[in-house]
């Protein structure tokens, strides 16, 4: 590396008015960030263009025969990105980096030998390979996608489905493979017990993540109502339940009863406490009376979950609502 003072600005101006930054950086065995540094400290221009003409298209495209886009931009003394415009500028292919430049010629890739790389590459520069496949087709196939192991055959691997026809999972019976595919994967028809057809791929049946046309999805849910559904909850009454499916006239009705009382809680007196408009004769049991003003009262959130609580939510009646309220409070 370079051992001595910065170099002066006369010294720094004469190497910069026939060199670009990365040939004074390496004639000076510096890093290309310092003989920047040192061009900004003394107000000198960045000289980063090829000091001659654009190279020849001939002349550009020898070279990237045998040098990499680095080789090529060290040799002419320009930075990478000036190689590669001018690559662009002669719709030429960008040079490929080294290690896309391995001789892969016989090595084999799962399925696939490589046999030769074509003159075609992709946008990036990637050579193309032609290889044979052990089925007998050929394909062509990028390196990287050859190292990496993404490739490892000419598409024949995937033909390989497991036969499922006449399977059962769950409801559904295997028919046939149908001749579409979802995202790579086979699809089959199948039947169900309920009498519907539905095209399912192998993967859903295989794992059991399919198991109906729906249908047994819609049974266990109809099963699951009231107490004996999963998202019962034990806490609610039935006129919270009834608030939630807006039974008709029952926001009325709770608003009156609320206005009657004075919106305060007829067990314990509180006022601006959350209220409940409770039922004295049970909701469910008795339809006519559902939005009979005598037949409810205002209470606040905590009493109104201690009535519940002693007497339970279900069947409740005038007489079990009187002797609560005869009890003093605690």
């Amino acid at each position: 590396m370079y051992r001595g003072k910065r170099p002066s600005k006369d010294e720094l101006k004469v190497l910069a008015e026939t060199m670009t930054q990365r040939a004074i950086a390496k004639k000076l065995d510096v890093h290309y960030n310092t003989v920047s540094n040192w061009l900004g400290y003394y107000g000198l221009p960045r000289r980063e263009m090829y000091s001659g003409d654009t190279p020849p298209k001939e002349t550009l495209l020898e070279m990237g025969k045998t040098m990499n886009r680095k080789e090529i931009s060290e040799s002419l003394g320009v930075s990478t990105t000036t190689t590669a415009r001018w690559f662009k500028q002669y719709g030429l292919q960008k040079p490929i980096i080294r290690s896309q430049a391995m001789d892969l010629t016989g090595e084999r890739f799962g399925k696939l030998i490589a046999i030769r790389p074509l003159e075609e590459r992709t946008n990036s520069g990637q050579i193309r390979w032609l290889c044979k496949c052990d089925c007998g087709n050929t394909t062509t196939v990028t390196t990287s996608t050859l190292t990496s192991g993404h490739t490892r055959s000419c598409g024949c691997l995937q033909e390989r489905i497991r036969d499922l026809t006449g399977q059962r999972f769950g409801r559904l019976t295997v028919i046939s493979l149908l001749p579409e595919r979802r995202n790579r994967a086979a699809v089959w028809r199948c039947s169900c017990d309920c009498g519907n057809f539905v095209d399912v791929i192998g993967g859903s049946l295989v794992s059991e993540g399919t198991r109906s046309c729906g249908c047994l999805a819609r049974d266990i849910a109809s099963s699951r109502k009231g107490p004996l559904s999963p998202s019962w909850n034990p806490d609610l009454t039935d006129e919270d339940r009834t608030a939630r499916h807006d039974y008709s006239g029952y926001k009325e009705w709770r608003l009156m009863i609320y206005k009657r009382d004075n919106y305060t809680c007829q067990k314990c007196g509180s006022v601006g406490k959350k209220l409940n408009a409770h039922h004295i004769e049970s909701f469910s049991g008795n339809p006519k009376l559902r939005t009979e003003m005598s037949n409810g009262i205002t209470l606040c959130v905590d009493c109104h979950k201690d009535f519940h609580h002693k007497y339970s939510n279900y069947d409740n009646n005038r007489e079990q609502f009187e002797e609560w309220m005869s009890e003093k409070d605690e």
